[in-house]
């Protein structure tokens, strides 16, 4: 076989999908492949690669006459000099005054089976047609592989686009990948007998992702490896490019650096096409053709023209985003936005980055006034792809346009808010604020509110309170009683968080007549369903239901369904806290789909929801993965909060199993987080638990001081349901006293305090009224924990005489059914009831054998209604119908459901009585 190759000089690595895509459009029966991209994108060697791969097939098959010629056009500029390197490349002699291309078009025919790569055709694509389409007329049988920065436009042509190597998910450094792959294999022959750790990986693989994966710029990269650190690397890449250096010195002149490559293609490019790359360094994150003609349009050219041009030479690039799939989305490589930021500072910038500040400024307010709508979630997507020109448009427009500058930071505060993260978010608005005081009265108000929101969730609360007053005094000068409104509902929610229920009441109530006096439902339904808040955490559940049932109808018919979504998690937490776990999984269930579907941060507290309820049922893994995962999307979007409740559940779920020392790790963080002043009453709830803890483990002088500070933080009105579940835990603090005295009387009296504890959370309230353990999800957990550390502790004389205790008040059923008689309640017989009768017993005895697990839906089917075949909608219709029979019957305060069916609760006693 005929050849001009030699072997490579370097490890070939990645790219199985586009030697793939080469073969196989040759085999389809195409002759012309050009492969396009950006300089250092690795056209060459992939050419080469393909090149070579052909050349040993053949060699292996033994096959003969066919040929194979790489040719290297980067110095060729006319048709002459092109024919003379394709024929140097082929070692043929040119006669003088024949065509040069027709020779050539004669020799490649005689060659028979061929393949002709042509390395860098970019500079001469105008004679592609003279050249490469006259030889695939003259030699049928050859095969030509191009390589170029844009396509040859020749009838037949397969374009292929080289991407970037694939670097690894920022969230995963150190996993595989082909661009970190490159640097460790080029830093291995730099450095004898080197081996990378997982850590050098990960540095690596920030590197490769700095680098957005260019191959040229990982090699360049990989030889500063010689002489830094990875780690050094990295810090110092900040300074892109000029840090890369030089590459090979016999490489071509074009790619011995990324700005030799870079400005090679800038060299080919006319004076609009210049002026337009220059200034898409404007743009962060990509940018849609609407801002391409608002921001880079000349007279002497149109935008879109010239973004075409600059496509097809591949210094744009483009893609879909996975928001919103079938739009394009354009931008630069950053080694490419490196380089047209320098030539747009060389030319002055300041009248793009005008254009573009205001641009964003526009869309941005458009899109974030739609959020709440029934475009909502097709603008939160829209808002999202343009974050990082909305905070480009704020730090431009921040030293020249406050105005515009102000306007830009809200809309980024409307998405910040939903998605999150909020951390550094509270710079821009520390700024805003500070340049803020020359604005209109309503858009300063609209700074102030958006800081003291985000300091309300950040912290410290105290400035976060402050803000939200100076925005209500900024409202009311402006005359904007729905912005007046939307801070009241802000301030209201602030005193949920403080659980200052006075402050909650008086400014949800004032935000309620203000918005209702103008109409504003938008702003209405919001306010409802702080209201909904405020009476859920103050212990009034029907109110809070009603509320947010208001407020969910108000969301519907406004087409928010962010509103609505946020409300079913809200909802679902009432019926958690009840005992209504069906009702309260459906609840969650909506309101964490609408979540999902549109990227709310929300979703973490939905999450936290789901593990509450899960927890209740007794499904202790399931409520752990619940809160980990709820944990993961509040650090995701620096919610402090809702990470320090997560760590607490999961200890109260370690409690739960026994595990006080594991649990106490957690509660040192999550009570010193809360001791911030995000949330006074559930920081006072953990403190208890931690209190709780220690008492477990012998510390019980630290443990009576927790106790003390949590039941201090709960001395206020509205406190009193947290305050009984700190009743609860106190049971822990007697068992540990119990256990430190050598006076066997004492003992007894306090284990028997801590039993008195557990009796009167079950015991009916006062006039009859719901016991502690139906009106909260928590004291049930918490009753669980005590009712086993109990069982731990108690010796076999206090075991009997504990169930002789009628203020225990357990669950009592005949043994085959025929009455049961609920805790505290009437005794309901159960002769006419057959189903209720076997359910009844079934579920008793899996209670006594087996705590904390269930009944699948199924399997109590088929012990109330046996032998009998039932259509599954009827089936699950049937049971519903009874088990709420069952409920009003008596058993609302003990039969749960849970992940694995239903279950009597575990904290209640059930005991068999003929």
């Amino acid at each position: 076989m005929r050849s001009n190759l030699r072997p490579a000089r370097s490890t070939f690595i990645g790219r199985a999908a586009d030697l793939e895509a080469v073969e196989t459009a040759f085999a389809a029966g195409d002759r012309l492949v050009t492969l396009t991209g950006p300089g250092g994108m690795g056209k060459t060697r992939l050419s080469m690669e393909c090149a070579l791969r052909r050349l040993a097939d053949a060699t292996l098959q033994a096959e003969e006459g066919d040929a194979i010629f790489f040719c290297d056009l980067s110095e060729a500029t006319d048709l002459a000099s092109i024919a003379a390197a394709v024929a140097r490349a082929m070692d043929i002699p040119l006669t003088s005054g024949t065509d040069p291309a027709a020779q050539i078009g004669r020799a490649l025919a005689a060659s028979g089976p061929s393949l002709l790569v042509l390395d860098n055709f970019e500079q001469i694509v105008a004679h592609a047609a003279a050249t490469v389409g006259t030889w695939m007329a003259a030699a049928p049988a050859a095969l030509f592989l191009a390589t170029s920065r844009e396509r040859l436009h020749l009838t037949g042509e397969r374009a292929i686009e080289l991407g970037p190597l694939p670097v690894p998910d920022e969230s995963a450094l150190a996993r595989p990948s082909d661009a970190v792959a490159l640097l460790v294999e080029r830093m291995a022959r730099l450095r004898r007998a080197y081996v990378a750790s997982d850590d050098d990986r990960a540095v690596l693989g920030k590197i490769a992702r700095q680098l957005d994966g260019i191959p040229l710029a990982l090699e360049l990269a990989a030889g500063r490896l010689s002489v830094l650190s990875p780690d050094a690397l990295h810090e110092r890449l900040q300074a892109r490019p000029a840090l890369l250096g030089r590459g090979s010195t016999d490489a071509a002149a074009r790619q011995r650096t990324m700005e030799d490559a870079i400005d090679w293609s800038w060299n080919l490019l006319d004076p609009p096409e210049r002026t337009a790359l220059a200034e898409c360094a404007v743009f962060r994150g990509g940018f849609s053709m609407d801002a391409a003609e608002a921001i880079l349009e000349r007279p002497d050219r149109a935008a879109i023209d010239v973004v075409q041009a600059l496509r097809d030479k591949s210094l744009l690039r483009s893609w879909e985003p996975a928001e919103r799939p079938g739009e394009v989305r354009l931008g630069l490589y950053r080694v490419v936005h490196d380089f047209a930021a320098a030539r747009l500072r060389e030319t002055g910038d300041a009248a793009a980055r005008a254009r573009h500040a205001g641009f964003y400024a526009d869309l941005g307010e458009r899109l974030a006034a739609g959020v709440d709508g029934k475009e909502g979630p097709d603008c939160l997507a829209r808002l999202s792809l343009e974050r990082e020109n909305l905070e480009a448009a704020f730090d431009t427009a921040l030293r020249g346009s406050p105005t515009v500058a102000l306007r830009a930071l809200l809309a980024l505060d409307r998405l910040l808010w939903i998605r999150g993260p909020l951390g550094a978010h509270i710079g821009r608005l520390d700024a805003a604020v500070d340049c803020g005081g020359s604005a209109p009265p309503a858009l300063s108000a609209k700074v102030h509110r958006a800081r003291g929101n985000t300091r309300r969730r950040l912290g410290p609360a105290e400035k976060g309170a402050s803000d939200l007053e100076a925005a209500l005094a900024l409202a009311r000068q402006a005359g904007d009683a729905s912005l007046e409104g939307d801070v009241q509902t802000d301030l209201a929610a602030l005193g949920v968080q403080r659980g200052d229920w006075a402050m909650a009441r008086a400014h949800v109530d004032d935000a309620l007549d203000v918005l209702r006096r103008v109409a504003d439902r938008r702003g209405l339904a919001l306010a409802l369903g702080v209201q909904g808040a405020v009476h859920h955490q103050s212990g009034r559940p029907d109110e809070a239901r009603a509320a947010y049932d208001e407020a969910i109808a108000l969301h519907r018919e406004a087409g928010n369904v962010r509103g609505e979504g946020m409300c079913w998690t809200a909802l679902a937490a009432v019926h958690v806290d009840r005992g209504e776990l069906e009702d309260a999984r459906a609840c969650q269930e909506k309101g964490f789909a609408i979540q999902k579907e549109i990227g709310d941060r929300f979703q973490g507290y939905s999450l936290y929801t789901l593990g509450v309820l899960q927890h209740d049922a007794g499904d202790l893994d399931a409520a752990e993965r619940a809160y980990e995962e709820a944990r993961g999307v509040a650090r995701a979007v620096g919610d402090r909060r809702l990470d320090a409740l997560c760590q607490g559940y999961v200890a109260l779920s370690l409690c739960e199993r026994g595990r006080f020392a594991d649990a106490l790790a957690l509660l040192d963080r999550a009570t010193a987080i809360l001791a911030e002043g995000w949330d006074r009453r559930y920081g006072a709830l953990l403190r208890a638990l931690h209190g709780g803890a220690m008492a477990a483990v012998g510390r019980v002088d630290s443990a009576k001081s927790a106790f003390e500070e949590a039941e201090k933080a709960l001395a206020g009105p509205g406190d009193a349901l947290l305050l009984e579940s700190v009743g609860v835990l106190r049971g822990l603090l007697d068992l540990a006293q119990a256990a430190r005295t050598a006076d066997a009387e004492r003992a007894f009296a306090l284990r028997q305090a801590a039993r008195s504890r557990r009796a009167a959370a079950l015991a009916p309230g006062p006039d009859g009224g719901r016991s502690l353990a139906s009106r909260s999800a928590e004291a049930r957990i918490l009753l669980r924990v005590l009712g086993r550390a109990l069982e731990e502790k108690e010796t076999p004389a206090e075991h009997a005489v504990a169930t002789l205790d009628p203020s225990i008040r357990p669950l009592l059923v005949h043994p085959d059914g025929r009455w049961f008689q609920a805790p505290g309640g009437e005794r309901v017989e159960c002769h006419r009831r057959p189903s209720i009768r076997r359910m009844v017993v079934a579920l008793a005895r899996k209670r006594l054998e087996s705590p904390g697990d269930g009944i699948t839906a199924d399997g109590l089917l088929a012990i109330g209604w046996p032998g009998e075949r039932i259509l599954p909608d009827a089936a699950k219709n049937r049971l519903h119908v009874t088990l709420t029979r069952m409920r009003q019957l008596g058993l609302q305060e003990v039969l749960r459901t849970s992940s694995g069916g239903y279950l009597l609760d575990p904290a209640v006693p059930v005991r068999f009585v003929e």
